[in-house]
């Protein structure tokens, strides 16, 4: 068999996979290090959660000019901060790792072009939010969820677009 022979049969593999592939990789692994951190020091990252809405409430005070509004705000902020326990925090750790888990295997096999690859990043970002609304609950489940599955759905639209490379 020629040389042109086996680049024909090869499949090819657009740049824009291959880039979207490696920020998918690095992303998958960084939450999966804060995520595997959380889970074994929830303690810790609850006082950080409750650190950060205390900054968050005192900016509200400063950015709301009517005592209405602030007082809304800070009602909002005081209710997520009650549900930022130790406990809600590892199980949605525990979410997340696997969240990440089979983001990273889906962009693994899609960066070897299998459609099973497409698959199984889809099924992350279903275990992230079904785990966000039905385990740690509504508003605060969406909360700790919301910036890693945001950021999956414009990527799992940009797979979308690479499906046809796929076999």
């Amino acid at each position: 068999m020629s040389n042109s022979e086996t680049e024909q049969q090869r499949p090819h593999r657009p740049v824009s996979l291959t880039i979207l592939c490696f920020l998918t990789f690095l992303s998958a692994f960084s939450g999966l290090w804060r995520q595997a951190d959380q889970l074994w020091s929830p303690g810790r990252a609850a006082d950080q959660y409750h650190q950060s809405f205390e900054s968050a409430s005192r900016m509200m005070e400063e950015f709301f000019a009517d005592e209405e509004s602030r007082e809304a705000s800070e009602a909002i902020i005081e209710g997520v901060r009650q549900e930022m326990t130790a406990k809600t925090l590892q199980t949605s750790a525990f979410i997340m790792l696997i969240y990440e888990s089979l983001t990273l295997f889906g962009a693994y096999y899609m960066y070897h072009l299998q459609r099973r690859g497409f698959k199984l990043y889809m099924a992350g970002i279903v275990v992230g939010l079904l785990g966000a609304i039905f385990i740690l609950g509504g508003f605060t489940g969406m909360f700790l969820t919301s910036g890693s599955l945001f950021f999956s759905m414009i990527f799992l639209l940009l797979y979308r677009l690479h499906y046809k490379y796929l076999y």
